[in-house]
């Protein structure tokens, strides 16, 4: 009932906004499957209206179990939009020292790439004001170690771009 509920309604709002002409992007946002405090619903409600499926991957970092799961909703997410992008939302390293936000953060780029993930949105850019505090840089500006990671990788994709075959 929910998933033909949030369906209907990903359509309607499709619709109004090409009677708008505007034009945009429109994605659908799914968790995971993860923590028990979320609510998932089935990435295939709405997608049909959608050009993306957006996952929602905080709490990734919790366990390997954890990582092997995304991994497989990664794949079930691309197969029941029929090939549409899957994106990463919330790739981020918990709380904790620098050097190990770093390895978090490469921990779910590496994850992400290995995957398929069509992309990943890394919040928030400017650390130091958010709390948990795991921004990409200083407030000043300068990188911090995960935004080096966040850097690195980005060479490093362009490099190792490997696209899923057709069937899966």
């Amino acid at each position: 009932f929910v998933d033909d509920l949030v369906s209907r309604r990903t359509g309607e709002i499709r619709r109004m906004l090409e009677e708008l002409g505007w034009r945009a992007l429109v994605g659908v946002r799914r968790s995971w499957g993860g923590p028990p405090e979320t609510f998932p619903l089935d990435a295939a409600s709405g997608v049909v209206h959608a050009d993306f499926v957006s996952l929602e991957v905080t709490g990734l970092l919790v366990d390997e179990n954890a990582r092997a799961q995304a991994e497989q909703v990664t794949t079930y997410a691309r197969g029941v939009g029929a090939g549409k992008p899957v994106i990463w939302r919330s790739v981020a390293a918990e709380a904790g020292a620098l050097d190990q936000q770093a390895e978090q953060v490469q921990v779910l780029l590496n994850l992400a790439l290995r995957s398929h993930a069509a992309g990943v949105l890394v919040p928030p850019l400017a650390g130091g004001w958010a709390q948990p505090d795991y921004g990409l840089t200083f407030p000043d500006g300068r990188w911090r170690p995960a935004g080096d990671q966040m850097r690195r990788f980005n060479l490093r994709v362009r490099r190792e771009v490997t696209p899923p075959p057709s069937w899966q």
